[in-house]
C-alpha cells in the first residue's frame, strides 16, 4: 500500500529493511538481530497506530517487548520466569484478540498469522529451531491469503522472508551437524 505521508511510507520501509536483516541476522546467530527485531517492531507499531490497527498495535508492543528480554537472555539458561514472560506475551496475544478483534472474514488470517508469529518469537528466544519451521509456515499462510487480498506486494515480501527462512533453517542445520560432529 503505498501511502500520501512521507512518515508512514518510511515507517513501511524501516519495518520491511529491518525485517529482513533481522532474519538474515538472526540465522547467522548474532545477538544484536534482536536490536533489528525491535526496530521493526517499534516502526510497526508507529505504522498500525496510524492505521488504527490496534490488535497490531498491542500485539508488536509485546513483540517489542519480547526483543529486549531475548537480547539479554541470548546467551543464557532460561529460568521459570523467562517462561512466564512468555506465558504473559501468549495471554497478551490472546487478549488483544478477544477484546479488540471485529471477526469479520479477514480475522480468520490475522489470527493464523499472529498466532505462528508470536509461536515463531518464543521458540527462537530459546533458539530453537522449530522457529524456522513456524517462519516458512507464517510465510507460505501470508502468500496465500495476499492472493486472496490481491495484495502484491505484501506477497513479494512474504516470498523472499519464505526464502530467508529457508536459508535461517539450513544455516541452522548446518551448525547443529556441525556441533554433532565434533
Amino acid at each position: 500500500m503505498l501511502y500520501t505521508s512521507p512518515d508512514l511510507l518510511t515507517a513501511e520501509i524501516i519495518t520491511v529493511v529491518t525485517g529482513f536483516i533481522f532474519n538474515y541476522e538472526f540465522a547467522e546467530g548474532r545477538r544484536r538481530s534482536w536490536w533489528w527485531y525491535f526496530a521493526c517492531s517499534v516502526a510497526m507499531v508507529y505504522l498500525m497506530w496510524h492505521k488504527e490497527s490496534w490488535v497490531t498495535v498491542i500485539n508488536q508492543s509485546a513483540m517489542a517487548v519480547l526483543s529486549i528480554k531475548n537480547y539479554m537472555l541470548f546467551n543464557k539458561q532460561e529460568s521459570p520466569w523467562h517462561q512466564r514472560f512468555d506465558y504473559a506475551s501468549i495471554g497478551v496475544y490472546l487478549l488483544s484478540l478477544f477484546a479488540l478483534q471485529t471477526w469479520d472474514g479477514s480475522s480468520i488470517s490475522e489470527v493464523v498469522l499472529w498466532s505462528l508469529i508470536v509461536g515463531r518469537t518464543i521458540l527462537w528466544g530459546k533458539k530453537e529451531i522449530k522457529g524456522w519451521y513456524w517462519l516458512i509456515l507464517q510465510q507460505l499462510v501470508s502468500i496465500v491469503f495476499g492472493l486472496y487480498r490481491g495484495i502484491y506486494l505484501y506477497i513479494f515480501t512474504s516470498i523472499l522472508k519464505l526464502f530467508q527462512g529457508i536459508y535461517g533453517l539450513w544455516k541452522w542445520k548446518k551448525k547443529e551437524a556441525v556441533a554433532a560432529s565434533e
